[in-house]
């Protein structure tokens, strides 16, 4: 296992010299993970491209370099049928970040990859389906001039959101416990259970999902279906925080601006209002 270290030492370019044999073999998950290397700018293409001077390589050459060969395993594994591959391809086309936007084709790629029920692709699905997508697309007229018109790509589904929730859920996924929890105490496309809801948001917290540690606190704070305790709220929201949760730092900056549920810090406050700035 030279890509974890697991059981010998951790070497990440001859774990990448593995995949990317298994990957050419046509193994799906090869593929996914030795795409995952090259977008993680790795060394894993250094030796398959040592004529290469990769030492006077800006960092948006060498990922226009490694990330396009990415997306080429990420199409290849798609293809193949692997799931974490029709995912990850399907988001990056429609969202179109670092490749040509094609959205109906990277929906039908994340379709694909729901049907095979992953986690991931149950997500982030659902959330398009909670809130329902319409696009632009281009016709030609009788002049031949180019208009626009809207076309809804995907239809607004609450209940089938809330279903796709459900079942990256009942893989004990965290975002998906997550999702299905905030699903239940809304009642979007399922009737509204607060403690149902906390049980779910209870589980996500456990696996470490930083937005439902921040919801988690607030039920703590409110006094929602528990007995309410400001410190432990004050606790749970500094834990979000310091995982990236920008919500979260607002709220742990306030209290120890206000001295509530923690001691009073002006300078902590201000650390925390700072990294809820940060993107």
């Amino acid at each position: 296992m030279h890509l974890t270290g697991s059981g010998r030492s951790k070497d990440i370019q001859k774990a990448a010299n593995y995949l990317k044999s298994s990957a050419d073999q046509d193994y799906g998950a090869a593929c996914f993970f030795y795409a995952y290397l090259l977008m993680g700018g790795t060394e894993a293409e250094e030796s398959q491209n040592s004529n290469s001077n990769s030492s006077q390589e800006t960092n948006e050459d060498r990922f226009a370099r490694t990330g396009q060969k990415a997306f080429e395993y990420l199409s290849k594994g798609s293809e193949l049928g692997n799931p974490a591959c029709q995912c990850a391809y399907g988001i990056a086309l429609f969202q179109g970040e670092n490749i040509k936007p094609d959205k109906r084709k990277g929906v039908e790629l994340i379709k694909k990859s729901c049907n095979r029920s992953y986690p991931r692709a149950l997500n982030f699905y659902g959330n398009l389906l909670a809130k329902g997508v319409t696009v632009f697309e281009q016709s030609a007229s009788d002049n031949d001039f180019q208009t626009s018109y809207p076309v809804t790509l995907i239809e607004k589904d609450e209940k089938a959101a809330a279903d796709m929730f459900a079942e990256a859920a009942s893989q004990f996924d965290a975002e998906g416990c997550y999702n299905y929890g905030v699903a239940l105490l809304n009642g979007k496309g399922v009737k509204k259970d607060t403690r149902k809801a906390l049980v779910f948001i209870q589980k996500s917290a456990n696996l470490g999902f930083a937005e439902a540690i921040c919801d988690y606190a607030s039920f703590y704070e409110k006094g929602i279906e528990v007995k309410k305790d400001i410190q432990k709220a004050a606790s749970l929201y500094k834990q979000a925080a310091d995982l990236g949760c920008q919500s979260a730092a607002v709220h742990y900056g306030q209290m120890c601006m206000d001295g509530i549920g923690v001691k009073k810090d002006v300078q902590e406050a201000a650390k925390y209002f700072k990294l809820a700035m940060k993107k």
